[in-house]
């Protein structure tokens, strides 16, 4: 009997992998883009403006549904370092849309976690016209205290300037600092704490999320206050909100870390083994299937399961 159960169980395992492999591939087979399919409506609005609507909301679909990643095997999973140096290359480029959309937004969503990167690229580039845009983009990344003649300032006394801080500053923006700085936050919720974890920026958002899947509602409560200014969502489960509204809330930041959080972590040993099979189309939408969460659609923001 018990050898029965086994083979049943396993037979189970078998079956539940052969239909995920495929619809998987029926998905992938099918014609058109289903990320393009997804938000065909937003296609109908006029004018350039919202084609660029469309496109924005396409791009976000591709990611949420998986599809910008390696189909069934990710020699080189992407981790924080990978992804601002992509997003680095795509503010130097001369189209408008990879500039702005893939370069300076998601630079400036990260805040203070491509600080390093910023600064080694400024160092290490000889594009003038890349220089001058993170130049322009640093005073945005950091809460540095800019000095009342700053705007005379000339291209290289701005670097200059840029530089001397970065020497007495960066050890502020370190992974162990950040942890520290939450930590103290969660252990001890003063405004002089939270100021300093908004201050410290995105180092602080993967510590942050760590504490958002508490069963504290508490500690959860305390870690989506600080995530709202930081991130610029406004999911707070704070207050007067509804029980249904904040596991909604709960849910959302849940999800916007599982599709960003390679922007915040460096991955390494193990996890970055892992994720050479789980950071696939596969991989993804495997995850989906087993846990039935075909997450939100991103023009309707509704749950899409």
């Amino acid at each position: 009997m018990f050898q029965y159960i086994l083979k049943r169980l396993a037979l189970m395992v078998v079956t539940l992998f052969g239909i995920t492999v495929i619809t998987f591939l029926i998905t992938r087979l099918a014609p058109g883009d289903p990320a393009v399919l997804k938000v065909q409506g937003a296609m109908a609005l006029g004018g350039g403006r919202g084609q660029q609507l469309s496109e924005a909301i396409i791009e976000e679909n591709r990611r949420i549904l998986g599809l910008d990643k390696p189909i069934l095997f990710n020699l080189r999973p992407k981790g924080r370092r990978e992804h601002v140096q992509r997003m680095i290359r795509d503010f130097g480029s001369g189209e408008e849309y990879v500039r702005d959309r893939r370069g300076r937004k998601p630079l400036a969503a990260v805040q203070s976690a491509a600080l390093p990167e910023m600064f080694e690229a400024l160092d290490e580039t000889t594009t003038a016209v890349l220089r001058r845009r993170l130049l322009e983009l640093l005073p945005n990344q950091v809460a540095a205290s800019l000095p009342p003649e700053y705007d005379s300032f000339s291209e290289g006394k701005r670097l200059d300037w840029w530089r001397r801080w970065w020497e007495e500053n960066k050890a502020t923006y370190t992974p162990r600092n950040a942890k520290t700085v939450a930590d103290a936050y969660f252990a001890e919720p003063t405004d002089g704490n939270f100021r300093r974890v908004i201050a410290v920026g995105g180092c602080t958002i993967p510590h942050l999320m760590e504490r958002v899947g508490s069963r504290d509602p508490r500690v959860a409560d305390l870690a989506t206050s600080p995530l709202t200014v930081i991130v610029g969502r406004s999911w707070s489960t704070w207050g007067e909100t509804r029980e249904g509204e904040r596991r909604r809330n709960l849910y959302r930041w849940r999800k916007w870390w599982q599709y960003h959080r390679a922007e915040f972590v460096d991955f390494g040993g193990f996890e970055r083994l892992s994720r050479m099979l789980t950071d696939t189309q596969y991989g993804v939408w495997f995850g989906k299937v087993l846990t039935f969460d075909f997450d939100e659609s991103c023009r309707s923001r509704s749950s899409s399961a």
